[in-house]
């Protein structure tokens, strides 16, 4: 029989075939069996021998004593076995070896597909070969959920230190005003030179506070007094450069730690997809630099600069600079750490990242995490609505998130992309493709180039009002109501800038108005439930979220005490309420740096703790004696009426 396809190659398609000759409909072109079946990776128990589910129980091979397989009487005799004589010989010598056992083939199913796989290579070599040259996108897979990533070695619970992790580089965005080369401290009107180099920009005065990490290390100093004495460079050629600083002390780098400079370069890049961009040019400035001083002389590698500016901006953590003391200004300063960069990215993470006074990156549990589940950090704002989070994901990540609050359009039930309907008008609208939005409650449909102009006319108004205007923020918030789903992220952010003014108001003002406190109050509320579905757990911004709904409860129940609209029992009902919330508050600032604004604020908590502990101990005390003393009234006047009688 003639063959009826034949395998062509093309630089396109790839490896792809063609009929062979004209073909009917209903012909049969071709008939293949399986180099390799299996469970998904997300797999529920099955069978090693007959892929059956094992849905409570199993026992193992009785050759190998590691294979689960079916119970009872065993794997129907007419389905395929798949437990192979060479696998079961493969699995009883690591079971001597003491390598597995049972429980870590339970554990590990979802990969019984690859390991099936990869053992073909002893067993069917031809095939072996065949299968290596299939497709495999593996650039495209690069940094992406599906590459490298780390996953809990045993069960972790929330709150527990999970890794910590010192900067391989650390210092200013290419977009930095001046700053210490040495402290990173900005520096505001002058500086000096370093001493020994004579190049590098320093702090005036004293120098450097002595508390602060230093970074002008003795290899560069060295390195810049042999450029000054060759008079390539001058101090005005680092002021002008300092945005290149960052990038310099990486490719440093190379000479002073070999090892975690190759560990750096294997970092996800995506140098081809910024090839021709706008950033790429943005970064030729910073290349012509860098080979300006020489370091690139013994180089093979013509885009090794544009390599570290991407590994750079694709792995890099935003870090606080040390602040001017008496002024508190301080740049923001990007760090490389080079265990945390292989954490994957899922925009409801299950971890909580912090860098503390020594710059060192400290990773924390948010939830609990099962042992063998990959351990996920979000690489974007939690409080902005998908397709702004996306589009901050493609443009400075390079990949689109398919994670699942990105795939449900109601954002987890917050509805933080949704607008209201304007049939109902009590049902939420959500994007369900290109071209329309439908209502969740009445399944109206609108045009999608309709609603989104409405979105952005409201992210347009956000943009031009005062946002540190109490009225306008009211305002906005009032007409933006009318179009939005109340959840949404717009809304929420004009919130959380409205709660910032009422509290810098509040604790500003000696007599604040109960009508102030209570809008407050009822801010932190409306944000806290969406907190909890998009952030759960530990969360910084609802650990702050909670103290300042603690704080104006608190202020709120005395000020109502104290002008006697309410009794000792419901302020001491009021107090109650505001422990559980500063309780729940401090329980995830304790994980914060003690030096850090959440730290310091973890420090006021404990004292604010103290305080209404004892205010709570005080009052209810007194609501004992009064109530004592109440008693001990009724019972004389008992007395009295019994000696009358």
């Amino acid at each position: 029989m003639s063959a009826k396809y034949e395998v062509q190659v093309s630089e396109q398609l790839g490896r792809y075939i063609v009929a062979a000759k004209d073909l009917k409909a209903g012909e049969s072109i071709l008939s293949d069996k399986p180099f390799v079946l299996g469970p998904s990776s997300d797999t529920s128990l099955i069978c090693y021998n007959c892929y059956l589910p094992l849905m409570s129980k199993f026992v193992v091979c009785k050759l190998c004593a590691v294979a689960p397989i079916c119970p009872g009487d065993g794997c129907p005799q007419n389905l395929v076995k798949w437990h192979s004589e060479f696998e079961c010989d493969f699995f009883k010598t690591l079971k001597l070896k003491r390598v597995v056992n049972p429980m870590t083939m339970v554990q590990n199913v979802g990969s019984l597909l690859v390991l099936r796989a990869v053992l073909k290579k002893d067993i069917d070599k031809t095939a072996w070969q065949e299968f290596l040259h299939l497709e495999t996108h593996l650039n495209e897979r690069k940094g992406t959920s599906v590459w490298e990533y780390i996953v809990a070695a045993k069960d972790l619970k929330a709150g527990e230190s999970i890794l910590s992790d010192k900067p391989f580089v650390l210092g200013p965005s290419s977009d930095t005003s001046l700053i210490c080369y040495n402290c990173y401290l900005p520096l505001m009107s002058k500086f000096v030179v370093c001493k020994l180099c004579a190049v590098a920009p320093i702090c005036p005065g004293d120098g450097c506070p002595q508390n602060l990490v230093k970074w002008h290390s003795e290899f560069e100093c060295d390195f810049f007094k042999t450029l000054k004495l060759k008079r390539v460079v001058n101090p005005m050629t680092m002021v002008q450069n300092v945005g290149s600083l960052l990038v310099l002390r990486a490719v440093l780098k190379k000479d002073i730690d070999k090892i975690a400079w190759q560990e750096f370069l294997h970092l996800e890049t995506h140098l081809n997809e910024r090839k021709g961009t706008s950033v790429w040019e943005y970064c030729e400035n910073t290349d012509k630099f860098t080979q300006s001083l020489g370091l690139l002389d013994n180089t093979e590698d013509n885009n090794l600069v544009q390599k570290v500016c991407a590994a750079i901006d694709v792995n890099s953590f935003e870090v606080r600079g040390p602040p001017l003391p008496a002024i508190g200004c301080s740049e923001i300063l990007r760090g490389v750490y080079l265990k945390a960069a292989l954490m994957a990215h899922d925009c409801v993470a299950n971890t909580h990242v912090a860098i503390n006074d020594g710059n060192e990156l400290v990773c924390h549990a948010s939830t609990d995490i099962k042992k063998g589940e990959t351990i996920y950090y979000n690489y974007t704002d939690p409080l902005k609505g998908t397709l702004i989070r996306q589009q901050h994901l493609l443009i400075g990540k390079y990949f689109k998130c398919t994670c699942k609050r990105c795939q449900d359009v109601t954002e987890m039930d917050t509805y933080m992309s949704s607008a209201l309907c304007s049939a109902c008008k009590t049902g939420y609208m959500s994007e369900i493709s290109n071209e329309k939005w439908a209502c969740h409650s009445c399944g109206s449909e609108y045009e999608s180039s309709v609603i989104k102009l409405k979105v952005q006319c409201c992210s347009d108004k956000l943009a031009v009002i005062n946002k540190k205007d109490e009225k306008e923020l009211e305002e906005y918030i009032k007409n933006i109501s009318l179009v939005l789903a109340p959840n949404h992220y717009l809304l929420l952010d004009a919130k959380q800038r409205l709660a910032g003014i009422l509290r810098d108001a509040i604790n500003r003002q000696p007599r604040p108005t109960k009508k102030m406190m209570r809008r407050k109050i009822e801010l932190c509320r409306e944000l806290l439930p969406v907190l909890e579905k998009i952030s759960p757990k530990i969360c910084r911004i609802k650990a702050i979220t909670l103290y300042e709904l603690h704080a104006t409860k608190a202020h709120l129940a005395k000020k109502l005490f104290d002008g006697r609209e309410i009794n000792g029992s419901q302020y001491l009902e009021e107090l109650q309420d505001a422990e559980k919330y500063l309780k729940k508050s401090l329980e995830m600032l304790l994980i914060e740096p003690g030096n850090s604004p959440e730290g310091e604020l973890c420090s006021k908590a404990l004292e604010d703790y103290r305080a209404l502990k004892n205010s709570i101990s005080g009052l209810m005390l007194g609501l004992h004696s009064e109530s004592k003393s109440l008693v001990n009234g009724r019972n004389k006047g008992s007395d009295a009426t019994n000696g009358n009688i």
